[in-house]
């Protein structure tokens, strides 16, 4: 089968497959009190416009830029230069768009939101894509607040313990 994959035993089994699938079934189907997905049609639609935007751009895009960078077995430059320059075009979106928000600390209107939880773990990696956040001040003041505020953090960075020591250490 496919991975991530869910079946939900309260459900006859059902079968749910992709991350952002499972993340939209999940709300849908358990949070009854909408917090991690707004009743209001604008706002649930800004947030699966967002999970879409980090499923289909800065997740896979970020993605290959790692592997060019700290896992292709030879260096190959185009691979490197078409991925990061492409990551850090995306983070410079996600910049404007904080930049334009203000204070609003989330994605969409001022609850965390699944589109939050889904970017979390690609923002907090940032530097195995080679990408400075300091080029990106509201990303990161985006990611410091959800790293503080957010219960989802905890588990989010117990999971990511691992990958940061990964790639704390120089390519051999």
């Amino acid at each position: 089968g496919r991975v991530p994959a869910l079946v939900d035993p309260n459900n006859n089994d059902f079968n749910v497959f992709e991350s952002g699938a499972i993340m939209i079934y999940l709300v849908n189907r358990y949070d009854n009190q909408q917090k991690l997905m707004p009743q209001d049609d604008q706002q649930r639609s800004r947030v699966i416009q967002w999970m879409m935007w980090q499923i289909g751009g800065l997740g896979p895009m970020q993605g290959e830029a790692k592997h060019f960078v700290k896992e292709a077995p030879e260096n190959i430059e185009y691979g490197v230069k078409r991925y990061v320059e492409e990551t850090n075009r995306l983070y410079s979106v996600l910049e404007r768009v904080l930049k334009q928000q203000g204070d609003n600390q989330h994605l969409v209107g001022n609850q965390c939101t699944i589109a939050d939880i889904a970017m979390y773990p690609f923002l907090k990696t940032h530097y195995v894509a080679c990408i400075d956040l300091e080029n990106f001040p509201n990303v990161q003041k985006y990611l410091e607040h959800l790293s503080k505020e957010s219960d989802f953090a905890n588990a989010a960075d117990t999971a990511l313990q691992k990958l940061n020591k990964e790639y704390q250490q120089p390519k051999v």
